[in-house]
């Protein structure tokens, strides 16, 4: 049910989140039973794993990060942010 796409989630994130969900009072009936068939594989896996997660504890959480990237390449290109916030519109009533 979780997947090791996000940078540094610390080690065996599946089986925690798992874990989660089997122990939350606001997860679904529905999702519990499943939760609890995903446990076993995610143990598993986050085991498998383990080495990848060990390789990348030390690096920056930002470094991952979608938005850190842009911003860094940016500044590299010397191009304006495209991250900043958008102008407030002016509003375009017309009255007849």
């Amino acid at each position: 049910m979780m997947s090791h796409t996000g940078p540094n989630q610390g080690y065996y994130p599946g089986t925690r989140a798992s874990a989660h969900m089997l122990t939350d009072s606001e997860t679904s009936w529905v999702l519990k039973p499943l939760a609890l068939i995903d446990l076993p594989f995610s143990a598993v896996l986050d085991t498998l794993l383990l080495p990848w997660d060990y390789a990348h504890s030390d690096e920056d959480p930002l470094s991952e990060s979608p938005r850190e990237r842009v911003l860094r390449s940016e500044k590299e290109n010397n191009t304006p942010s495209m991250t900043a916030p958008a102008a407030p519109q002016a509003a375009s009533g017309s009255s007849q």
